[in-house]
C-alpha cells in the first residue's frame, strides 16, 4: 500500500494540491449546512458540492495567477465562514 500511495503523494505535492483534500473536506461543510437548511437528501448534496468545488478551483487555476494552495486556502476559509454564520 505504501509504494502505491507514495505514487500518488508524489503526484499531488508536484501539482500543488496538497492542501486540496482538506479544502474540499473543510468547505463540504457549506454544501451540508445547506441541504440540511433545505431538507435535501445529504449524500446527494454532498457529491454535487463536491464536484463543483473542484471544477471551480480547477477554473481559478486556469484563470488565475497565484498558487493553488493559496487558492485553497482563500476558499476554504470563506466557505467555511458561510456555514458557520449560517449554522
Amino acid at each position: 500500500v505504501a509504494i502505491s500511495t507514495a505514487k500518488i503523494g508524489c503526484f499531488v505535492v508536484w501539482k500543488g494540491l496538497g492542501y486540496f483534500n482538506d479544502a474540499l473536506s473543510h468547505s463540504m461543510l457549506l454544501g451540508l449546512v445547506l441541504g440540511s437548511l433545505f431538507s435535501i437528501n445529504l449524500q446527494i448534496v454532498a457529491i454535487i458540492y463536491a464536484l463543483l468545488y473542484a471544477t471551480f478551483m480547477y477554473l481559478i487555476k486556469i484563470k488565475s495567477k497565484i498558487s493553488n494552495d493559496i487558492s485553497l486556502a482563500i476558499t476554504t476559509s470563506v466557505t467555511v465562514s458561510l456555514a458557520v454564520i449560517l449554522i
